[in-house]
């Protein structure tokens, strides 16, 4: 997995919208450990990023919500009071839409449809005649599971 950043900023009346780095992520992914990482980068780039940040979005994960070590609150603890801390709404939509095919489509569906995906997968002479492999289903984007179901 990755620890992805993106960074939004105000500069000549614009607000930018940079995708900044994607960090492969070799080892634990504690809050304490992407904090780090975190906060080495923006040191890089401004040694005044402290009293600049003025909020954060995450996928809620426990790592970068956490009340204690979460990255969100680690970066409020030390940043200039007003910080502002947003759980994404696509995350939001994504883990109520996984809840819902879950309630819904059962295990069944979705390990019938994951089999049926990995059979096609590995037909190489239906590959070769067809140019295109079957798509993926990732376990974490409900997008994916309505790709394959078209």
């Amino acid at each position: 997995s990755y620890l992805d950043l993106r960074i939004r900023l105000y500069c000549k009346d614009n607000i930018e919208n940079l995708h900044l780095l994607a960090i492969p992520m070799f080892e634990q992914h504690t809050g304490e450990y992407m904090f780090a990482i975190l906060s080495k980068l923006l040191e890089a780039m401004d040694t005044e990023w402290k009293s600049k940040l003025i909020g954060v979005t995450t996928d809620g994960a426990a790592s970068m919500v956490g009340n204690q070590c979460g990255v969100g609150t680690r970066l409020e603890n030390i940043v200039l009071p007003g910080f502002y801390k947003v759980w994404c709404a696509l995350h939001q939509l994504d883990l109520c839409v996984q809840s819902c095919v879950t309630k819904y489509y059962n295990d069944d569906y979705y390990s019938i449809m994951t089999g049926v995906i990995g059979y096609f997968r590995w037909q190489q002479n239906l590959v070769e005649e067809m140019k295109s492999k079957c798509p993926k289903v990732a376990d974490t984007r409900w997008l994916s599971l309505g790709k394959v179901t078209k």
